[in-house]
């Protein structure tokens, strides 16, 4: 029997993909993270996988050229990482077998009609004017997104619930007692109802990070979304979560923060942003390194959220580099306030409790740069607390993409950069991290 196989290290790609085929096929799809049980399976396997998975196992898809197995494997990209370079690497993989391409958003393109071109009739069709959706992906509370149907024979379908309305608790009991793991809804309420499981999946975040800058990063889903994107691990997010809210908490129940910094924590602008996104950066990237614990993890964050604790203007915050014409289009007062702000912002840190050296070297140092070029003390890599060399690639890292967006044009200008930028000195290991976590993603 025909089946297909989705190829990922984590969940939220065979959850979407599974969705809409069980929706139109009768058959199940399955999820592995890796080949090894699949290296004598027919031609009655469809392989359907993310364009990164190809990039970051050449090795393994290497390997299965070995033998005469007829693969077939169908890639999901996006417009946003995904270019002309890396559609060339990828096909060059997967030059010795059958593959096509699809955008990850599988409403918007001709997913099924890819899946028939490949498969045939080895894949039988749902032959109705229902889609069937998995019980578990349906229900938002026990509320029903669309009108909904159970099936109860060959051609015969139920209503059980109308549009918004809650599931009554004995129905539910009863189907589940049945053992019913499908419901079925008009094929033309399917689309709405995908998308809303969709989100659903990842977490309440907007599917995919293209679009606006103003909202790319603007909510801890958002941020979620983009480092998901570029190669960050659901496990890893959970960690950064939790660090996060304690730093946080850490803050809000110190007994003399001042009135100023309690409004400056409620922004919600470049410098909140700024700071969401290099603070979950970091932990992602520390992580990687021995010095990778709970009590590092937690300084990152605390230094993240108090990093422009010495600036109120948010167009100030965005001077990144003394040589930017943003910087040298500010008036002699403002240069000076961006120049000293790290320091008055460590000044903040000596008047709360809990917040040891570690903490303070790192705001003091997040602006200085390879060969001296930073501020405001012009420090190289040798002279930085070794802590600090991982952040300042990291917060480089977050300005970029909130500054210039996350696309493919601003992660080839990051690549090359950072290159020439963190790869030698005392930034060489925790660039070594940097492109462990984000892996070809970056």
């Amino acid at each position: 029997m025909a089946k297909v196989v989705v190829l990922d290290k984590g969940e939220e790609l065979f959850k979407m993909v599974s969705l809409f085929i069980e929706s139109e096929f009768e058959t199940e799809v399955e999820s592995s993270d890796s080949f090894e049980k699949y290296l004598k399976e027919d031609d009655l396997t469809l392989f359907i996988c993310d364009y990164t998975f190809v990039m970051d196992y050449k090795e393994e898809f290497e390997g299965l050229q070995k033998g005469d197995m007829k693969r077939k494997f169908i890639v999901l990209e996006d417009n946003l990482l995904f270019g002309d370079q890396e559609k060339k690497e990828v096909t060059e993989t997967l030059s010795f077998c059958k593959h096509g391409f699809c955008h990850r958003d599988l409403v918007k393109q001709k997913f099924l009609e890819l899946i028939e071109g490949f498969m045939g009739q080895k894949l039988v069709k749902v032959e109705s004017e229902y889609s069937k959706v998995a019980i578990n992906y349906f229900f938002k509370s026990k509320q029903a997104l669309v009108d909904t149907y159970v099936k109860i024979g060959k051609e015969k379908f139920v209503k059980i619930v109308n549009r918004g309305e809650d599931i009554p608790d004995e129905v539910m009991e009863h189907i589940t007692n049945k053992g019913v793991r499908f419901f079925y809804v008009k094929k033309v309420d399917f689309k709405e109802c995908f998308k809303s499981i969709i989100l659903g999946i990842s977490g309440g975040a907007k599917a995919g990070v293209e679009g606006n800058l103003s909202n790319q990063f603007d909510s801890v889903e958002n941020v979620h979304t983009a480092l998901k994107s570029l190669g960050v691990s659901e496990h890893v997010l959970e960690l950064a979560d939790e660090t996060v809210e304690v730093a946080k908490r850490t803050l809000e129940e110190q007994t003399s923060l001042p009135e100023f910094l309690k409004a400056f924590l409620k922004n919600k602008n470049y410098i909140s942003e700024l700071s969401t996104l290099t603070s979950y950066l970091a932990i992602s990237c520390l992580n990687e390194l021995p010095w990778g614990n709970p009590k590092t993890f937690a300084k990152f964050a605390l230094a993240s959220i108090l990093q422009d604790a010495g600036l109120q203007d948010e167009r100030l915050a965005k001077v990144c580099h003394l040589e930017s014409e943003e910087f040298k289009g500010l008036n002699e007062t403002e240069k000076k306030l961006v120049i000293e702000h790290p320091s008055k912002a460590v000044e903040i840190l000596d008047s709360l409790d809990g917040m040891d050296q570690d903490i303070k070297d790192i705001v003091m140092q997040h602006h200085e740069r390879p060969n001296g070029k930073g501020f405001p003390w012009g420090l190289k890599d040798n002279e930085l607390n070794p802590l600090s060399n991982l952040y300042i690639i990291c917060h480089e890292y977050a300005h970029r993409i909130i500054t210039y967006g996350l696309n493919l044009q601003t992660m080839k200008a990051i690549d090359k950069d950072f290159r020439e930028m963190f790869s030698s000195g005392a930034y060489a290991k925790p660039y070594k991290a940097f492109l462990d976590v984000f892996s070809s993603k970056r």
